[in-house]
């Protein structure tokens, strides 16, 4: 199997820069602390292949997912457009008048009420796809990690896209939930989510995963996400990307000239700039899974006002020191995940009315999202 040239990926896909905005910023030199130069020491003394993935098993889990969304959603009757995404993604959207309810387990409850068209959008890729309801339910007490990871297992493995391996394949799950404060302050749970990240081996896949967000209260669905999950068919033909540079040095050269060209969210000045972690790993690349270095970049901003603000990037250096292009949304950090809540101050209008002022498809991409908060 012959993996595709970077040039020609870079024409299908953005170049890696994980950047929250698009206003340049001073080229700066990198600063490398100690402990992460030494960590990249070691593993380099690790050696990892380029995988290959099934395209056929990308292909059924795509039916598999679409099956799921129509549970949910008439296709037919839905609204469809091309989007922007390189991988030639379609986007359903369609107004249900009523509440589609699809349940988690074998327990039912009463679907959430609503008096307004209900949105619903569905993504589709080649191997990236998602559905999302646009509702808010009444707020209440969340469902045990146990019980949450239980139902959501549960409710991907009925449907198909979670096989028997998956113990093999999960590298950590996280568990995070949405707040709304009641009228006596006291904060209530009106959605609860459960991410699984995947790994090949004992490493990560930085931009694979799947998430299913669901209401604690009724357990129906609000939300299914899936990236890059197909069945791994073992050692790819071509190795060039598995070739190591002759140094860490030579690694940090790429990452310092590539962040030299970075641009920051925040309009101003790159003041300085640090790695603040490196993890080896894989990315996936059409159907390929390429070994190499995700390394998490901060900067520091002189902005006009009398503050410094922070912005971030990620860079994904595969082992023979290409920089891989492609999306990290799914990108944990080293270690143990932490627990994350996330809070919104004020309960939330009516979601049907506000969205059908505007694109649901725009508000579930770039919409105003909640505060997170992370906690130990």
């Amino acid at each position: 199997m012959t993996l595709p040239k970077i040039g020609k990926i870079a024409a299908a896909s953005a170049f890696l820069l994980l950047i929250l905005g698009a206003m340049p910023g001073k080229a700066q030199d990198i600063e490398i602390p100690t402990e992460i130069r030494q960590k990249w020491i070691s593993a380099l003394r690790e050696s990892l292949e380029v995988l290959a993935v099934d395209p056929a098993g990308d292909d059924e889990l795509g039916r598999k997912f679409e099956a799921l969304v129509r549970r949910s959603m008439d296709l037919n009757k839905a609204k469809k457009t091309q989007t922007d995404v390189a991988d030639g993604e379609v986007m359903y959207t369609l107004f249900s008048k009523v509440n589609p309810a699809v349940f988690l387990g074998a327990e039912r409850g009463t679907p959430i009420r609503t008096e307004t068209p209900v949105p619903l959008v569905f993504r589709k890729g080649k191997r990236r796809f998602s559905f999302v309801k646009f509702l808010t339910g009444p707020g209440g007490l969340p469902l045990g990690e146990k019980e949450a990871a239980g139902l959501s297992e549960g409710f991907l493995r009925a449907g198909g896209l979670l096989a028997d391996r998956a113990a093999e394949e999960i590298w950590k799950t996280e568990i995070s939930q949405i707040e709304v404060s009641g009228r006596t302050g006291e904060p209530k749970v009106v959605s609860q989510q459960v991410r699984y990240y995947r790994k090949a081996g004992n490493r990560p896949i930085f931009n694979a995963g799947m998430t299913v967000r669901f209401h604690p209260g009724t357990r129906e669905l609000l939300a299914c996400k899936l990236a890059n999950w197909g069945r791994i068919r073992g050692r790819a033909a071509d190795q060039v990307r598995a070739g190591k540079l002759a140094s860490v040095e030579e690694y940090l050269r790429r990452l310092r000239a590539a962040g030299a060209e970075g641009k920051t969210a925040r309009p101003g000045r790159a003041l300085a700039r640090r790695l603040t972690d490196m993890e080896l790993g894989y990315f996936a690349v059409e159907n390929t899974l390429v070994p190499g270095f995700l390394c998490r970049v901060e900067s520091r901003v002189k902005t006009s006002g009398s503050a410094d603000g922070l912005d971030y990037q990620a860079f994904f250096i595969a082992l023979n020191g290409e920089l891989v292009p492609g999306k990290t949304e799914i990108q944990p950090a080293a270690g143990d995940l932490p627990k994350v809540t996330a809070v919104k101050k004020q309960p939330p209008a009516s979601t049907g009315a506000a969205l059908k002022r505007g694109n649901p498809a725009d508000q579930d991409k770039k919409g105003p999202q909640p505060k997170i908060k992370k906690t130990p």
